[in-house]
């Protein structure tokens, strides 16, 4: 009994101890929580800072804006203006000027790979059009002279071991023969040379050298008799087809230009006209942008960027005096004189020319000289003289007279067709000619 009452006093002490400490506990936090409400109020009094920190309210940043109004008259006082906001893409367009240069995927340079003395020059001034395998100049040089006898000998070794009973011995010869047409050939000797060689078996002490490619002759560094070392530069071709414009534009503006933008060009020799909707190049072709349908026919190659001169030139050709006539001039004849070309439009090269000509009564003109002159005014800032051409017409009967010529570059010509019999003119046609 003892032991059970002494448990159940020590379990009574324990409750009463237990139970004094959350009395106390809640005493401390009521008397804590009386005295921060008394210090509220002092705290949000009006004009008294916040103590700790001082942030606003967190509503007053949802505070919705108010609007402003101002009278007309306080506007035009102050000097306010308005302008609707709206939404557009935003352009720049940058001025510049540019110049005319030529295509620099489009430049050769003509040099030797051997020495030598040129004999004969063909091309010999500055401007002048070269097409691709025409004679430029011939060239006399020890070592290529040495070399083509060389070939010739090895050619005559191997045609006299061809009956030779030793494999060995032909296949020498044909290594030798095979050897000595390969350093012909690393030396730019013309195909047609060496096949010369080979047929006359005489080795010539001057070699033709040809125009490795198209274009105008922008630089000449040759005269005749002159000594050439290798790697010299002889002429300097340029193939203008195609040039490019250059346009300086300002570092503040570069942020502004990328490849594939649209431009617009205007030159001098189109006063008031402008060429644009020019989009990106890709695989050969140009993207127009506005302007053109499909299946219609357009000019892919022009001059109008290389002279300002070229039309002006052409037009003032209309007013110079013509040249005395060396017989008695007909009475004037109305003459109806077509002309067309074969193919149609001209192609740069060779074409064929056919002209008819009829009286005014439709009656076939025969027995005439017929020829036609075409002509391309100078463009002196691209060293460009100005370009002649004149063609005879044989009679084909029936008032009609057919030939061949040239045509030197792509462009626009001027052909002039006259008719002369017993040294008396007796019509004169003048027309553009579009070679492509």
């Amino acid at each position: 009994m003892r032991r059970v009452f002494i448990w159940i006093v020590g379990v009574v002490v324990m409750v009463a101890v237990l139970g004094f400490a959350v009395y106390f506990v809640r005493a401390r936090t009521r008397k804590a929580s009386s005295v921060a409400a008394q210090a509220t109020p002092s705290a949000s009094m009006p004009g008294m800072p916040m103590a700790g920190d001082q942030k606003p309210p967190a509503a007053a940043a949802g505070t919705p804006r108010g609007d402003v109004t101002i009278d007309p008259r306080r506007q035009q006082l102050i000097g306010v203006r308005t302008v609707p906001v709206k939404r557009e893409a935003v352009a720049q367009t940058i001025r510049a000027v540019g110049q005319v240069r030529y295509d620099e995927t489009r430049l050769a340079d003509i040099n030797l790979k051997l020495e030598g003395w040129i004999r004969e020059l063909y091309v010999d001034y500055t401007g002048q059009v070269v097409r691709k395998g025409q004679p430029l100049f011939t060239l006399y040089s020890p070592d290529l002279l040495t070399t083509e006898n060389e070939y010739l000998l090895a050619l005559k070794t191997r045609d006299q071991m061809q009956q030779s009973v030793i494999p060995d011995a032909r296949q020498r010869a044909d290594d030798l023969v095979t050897s000595a047409r390969q350093r012909l050939t690393l030396w730019d000797l013309p195909e047609q040379t060496i096949r010369q060689l080979e047929e006359t078996r005489r080795a010539d002490s001057a070699v033709v050298f040809r125009s490795p490619a198209d274009g105008f002759v922008i630089e000449k560094q040759v005269v005749a008799g002159q000594h050439l070392m290798p790697g010299q530069t002889a002429y300097k071709v340029a193939d203008l087809t195609t040039v490019w414009v250059e346009a300086d534009v300002y570092e503040t503006e570069l942020a502004g230009v990328r490849v594939g933008a649209p431009a617009t060009i205007a030159v001098n020799a189109y006063p008031g006209e402008h060429f644009n909707k020019v989009g990106r190049r890709m695989s050969g072709a140009v993207q127009i942008l506005d302007g053109l349908k499909e299946g219609e026919q357009v000019a892919t190659a022009a001059t109008f960027f290389l002279d300002s001169e070229s039309q002006l030139r052409a037009s003032l050709q209309g007013y110079e005096a013509p040249q005395a006539s060396t017989g008695v001039e007909a009475p004037s004849q109305q003459l109806d004189i077509s002309f067309h070309t074969v193919p149609d439009p001209a192609k740069v090269g060779e074409n064929q020319f056919e002209i008819v000509v009829k009286d005014a009564s439709g009656k076939p003109v025969v027995d005439a000289d017929v020829t036609v002159q075409f002509f391309m005014a100078a463009m002196p800032t691209m060293n460009m003289p100005a370009m002649r051409n004149e063609v005879k017409l044989s009679s084909a009967g029936g008032g009609t007279y057919r030939g061949t010529g040239q045509v030197m570059m792509a462009g626009r010509w001027d052909a002039s067709v006259t008719v002369m019999r017993g040294g008396q003119r007796l019509g004169f046609k003048q027309l553009p000619v579009v070679a492509r």
